[in-house]
């Protein structure tokens, strides 16, 4: 990119303003969908190497007089333009948080670099239907469940499973393991040893949500837009931020249109809880051979009815 940035001002639409930066969403000299910040500070040298271009879009740097500096990201692929406007977006909701405004580079830096792993991960940047039921469903968990006991700070630390942990949710002294199933369906997968292991983690309950597609007309419809801004209803500021930024970061999710549409809008059926005690018929790491090191199982839910939580 070169200086000739400071005269294509005209073809950009100022998005967002303060005293510190300012933000344009349009196309750039090359008719390049394009996001700019530009901001009344040097760009510190120490973060200059963290942000890398890409096949799709590359990135533009300029330190003008008067301690200003523009930052570009610019669309090399037209095919990915949806993606792009939800990237832009994404990006300015971000660096306009109060909490990252006196800090512009830095949080520029920070989501981009996310951004970058999602996208290397997921070129599309939608999740699968059945990652998205999973994701309702233990969001229902919270909504339902946790926050009412534990209040709403307490029911997003209690997230684990994101975070690698062996069960969905640990609490001081039990867990939770969510399981989406649709209507009919009569076995869950239990996709570790770990996973249900009471002898190592100590009792703790099997939550199976059945979740059938339907309609957005359907007065019962859930999308994982609408839950996500139920739940934040009943959250701080600084909490939804926090449940923003778990999403995206720990399950590369962030908001689009799409979640509206099709197999992605179900509704709850039905809610049975199972208690896993050392009773219960799973498998555990004291009954197989050590040369076993990990395996899937399923299990029928009709074997689990003697264990079933009113």
């Amino acid at each position: 990119m070169t200086n000739s940035l400071h005269f294509v001002f005209n073809r950009y639409k100022l998005v967002d303003s303060n005293s510190l930066f300012d933000i344009f969403l349009g196309e750039n000299e090359r008719e390049q969908d394009s996001l700019l910040f530009r901001i009344n500070k040097q760009f510190p040298d120490n973060l200059i190497s963290e942000l890398t271009s890409t096949s799709t879009m590359s990135i533009g740097l300029i330190q003008q007089e008067k301690q200003k500096t523009i930052i570009c990201f610019d669309l090399l692929d037209a095919n990915y333009q949806a993606l792009f406007f939800n990237f832009a977006n994404n990006m300015i909701d971000y660096v306009c948080r109060p909490s990252n405004a006196d800090t512009p580079f830095a949080a520029i830096v920070f989501r981009y670099k996310q951004w970058q792993k999602l996208l290397k991960a997921n070129r599309t940047g939608l999740l699968s239907i059945e990652r998205i039921r999973g994701l309702i469903g233990e969001l229902l968990f919270i909504q339902k469940y946790l926050i009412p006991d534990y209040g709403p700070q307490k029911s997003l630390e209690y997230w684990k499973g994101p975070l690698g942990a062996d069960q969905d949710f640990r609490t001081e002294n039990t867990w939770y393991e969510i399981k989406t199933i649709t209507s009919g369906n009569d076995t869950i997968l239990v996709s570790s040893i770990e996973q249900l292991d009471s002898e190592r983690f100590g009792a703790g309950e099997i939550v199976v949500l059945s979740l059938d597609t339907t309609v957005l007309a359907d007065p019962e419809a859930i999308t994982i837009r609408r839950l996500i801004n139920k739940i934040k209803l009943e959250l701080n500021e600084q909490d939804a931020c926090y449940l923003d930024d778990f999403l995206f970061a720990n399950l590369g999710y962030y908001d689009k249109p799409e979640y509206e549409t099709g197999h992605y809008v179900v509704r709850l059926s039905s809610t049975q809880r199972f208690a896993i005690n050392d009773t219960a018929p799973v498998i555990r790491r004291s009954n197989i051979p050590s040369a076993v090191v990990s395996m899937k199982y399923n299990i029928s839910l009709a074997s689990l009815n003697v264990f079933k939580v009113e």
